[in-house]
């Protein structure tokens, strides 16, 4: 009986972490958003369709505010915090969006 609880306990476990991730397999088309956050400081987010995201790491190839891109990911629980400027030119907390992991990434030809 205490081996079926454990058995039961663990698929509950496994369950439960792989439903925080949502993948997409084919390719999407996407574009590049630069924000800056201060001088010299900016943020690097990914708008597919209508929403954006943070990605947990962009190559500097990629970093071009506008870039147009077909992308494949997985969109993760994890939220972070994109800021905007200030006067003080401190960045301030603006609001939260999702992270996405890249699981492939290719500059659309013009």
């Amino acid at each position: 009986m205490k081996y079926l609880k454990f058995i039961l306990i663990v698929v509950a476990f496994l369950s439960l972490s792989c439903a925080s991730a949502q993948i997409s397999p084919k390719m999407e088309s996407a574009e590049i958003k630069m924000n800056v956050i201060s001088r010299g400081s900016y943020q690097y987010l990914i708008k597919i369709g209508e929403h954006l995201y943070l990605p947990k790491s962009l190559s500097d190839e990629y970093k071009e505010e506008g870039l147009k891109i077909e992308i494949s990911y997985v969109v993760l629980s994890k939220k972070g915090i994109v800021y905007k400027t200030s006067p003080t030119d401190a960045p301030l907390p603006d609001f939260k969006v999702n992270y996405i992991d890249i699981k492939s990434i290719k500059k659309v030809e013009k």
